[in-house]
């Protein structure tokens, strides 16, 4: 996990295989998510939403990611 959308940016945190991720946003081939929470209201992956308590966002390459919806 990333804070900005790049291998440049800081590490802030690492998931675990079978993480559950909301998408938040895209940009390349990096997708931002929000994490730490038990489920958000699904939107347009490019509408960026608040963080519900607890929650944290960062940067994920896609190669990383599995999309199960949407």
């Amino acid at each position: 996990m990333r804070k900005g959308p790049g291998s440049d940016h800081a590490k802030i945190d690492e998931l675990k295989n079978g993480d559950n991720v909301w998408l938040f946003e895209t940009r390349g081939k990096w997708i931002g998510v929000v994490y730490g929470v038990e489920s958000l209201s699904c939107s347009p992956i490019d509408a960026d939403r608040p963080v519900h308590k607890g929650g944290k966002k960062g940067w994920v390459h896609q190669n990383w990611v599995e999309v199960l919806a949407g």
